[in-house]
This record gives structure tokens, sequence and C-alpha cells, in this order.
């Protein structure tokens, strides 16, 4: 067997694993999108919310992430700066900043910056980490899709359960 009929599958594998990975971290870093969400029902009794100030928990995360992915593309952040970089960077940003929501807000005039600003760092996690899972699977990209979009799927099977939960309680 020559050199190079053994590395093949060792690239394979090594391909795989790296997938896996960043279908882990694509899955880690977008877990704070449910942030706002998993809270309401606490957050409702304690900050007294009405139904608007529970629907402005949740969207403020959704309009941050419209006005990050806008913003990125303006400035073509993806094409400026590092994939990884640019994904580390706001997996760690929106990860902050949701952090801070506990330890700083006491009512929806913090809450809801904090959040937009989780959601706006997050439009620097999911589509460059799609766009990196892309490069490596050029040849397989139904592959690559499949791991990518199973990350997401656990996402919102996990928020699905975090709400049922809530509701039963």
């Amino acid at each position: 067997m020559s050199m190079s009929q053994a590395s093949v599958p060792s690239a394979v594998t090594d391909k795989r694993r790296t997938i896996l990975m960043l279908s882990l971290a694509e899955l880690f870093g977008m877990s704070v999108w449910f942030s706002a969400s998993a809270v309401v029902p606490s957050l409702s009794s304690d900050w007294n919310l009405g139904a608007s100030g529970q629907a402005w928990l949740t969207m403020s995360v959704q309009i941050g992430f419209v006005v990050g992915a806008l913003g990125s593309s303006l400035l073509n952040l993806a094409d400026y700066v590092r994939g990884h970089v640019l994904f580390s960077a706001s997996c760690l940003l929106a990860a902050l900043v949701t952090a801070l929501i506990p330890l700083l807000a006491t009512g929806l005039t913090l809450a809801l910056p904090l959040w937009f600003l989780t959601g706006m760092f997050l439009a620097g996690v999911y589509p460059v980490g799609m766009k990196i899972i892309a490069t490596w699977t050029k040849e397989d990209r139904g592959w690559g899709d499949r791991a990518a979009c199973g990350s997401a799927h656990a996402r919102i099977r996990g928020a699905a359960y975090h709400q049922r939960a809530w509701k039963h309680s």
C-alpha cells in the first residue's frame, strides 16, 4: 500500500472530526440565542412584565441578529477577518454579554440592549460557522450541511424541552 493510499482514511477521519468539532462549537455558540426565551417565565413575575415586555425579550435577540448580519455583510467582515477569529470572538462576546444580563439587569431598560447585543454578536457565529463548514466540505457539502443543521436541530429540541419543562413547573 502506498503512502497516499494510507493517508486517505486518515484525512477523511480528520475532516469528519473537524466538522464534528465545528458543529459542536456552532451548537454551543448559538445556545445563548434561546436565553431570552428561556427566562421569560421567571422574569415575567420578577419584573412584572406584560405580554409586550415578554415579546420584546425574545425579539431583541432576533433584531440584534438581523442588525449584526446586515452590518457584518456591509462591512464584509467575513472577508477581512479570518473566519476562526471572527467566529471565536463572536462566541465569546455573545457569551459575555449574555452573562452580564443576570448580573446587571434589573428590568427591560438594560436587559433589552444586552440581549440585542447578544443577537448582534451571534451574527458572527452562525453564518461564519456555516461558511467554515462549507469550506471543509466542498466535495461533500450535503454531509457538512447535515452536520451543521443537526446542531441547529439540537438547539431547537433543547429549547422546546426547556419550554415544556417551565410550563409544567
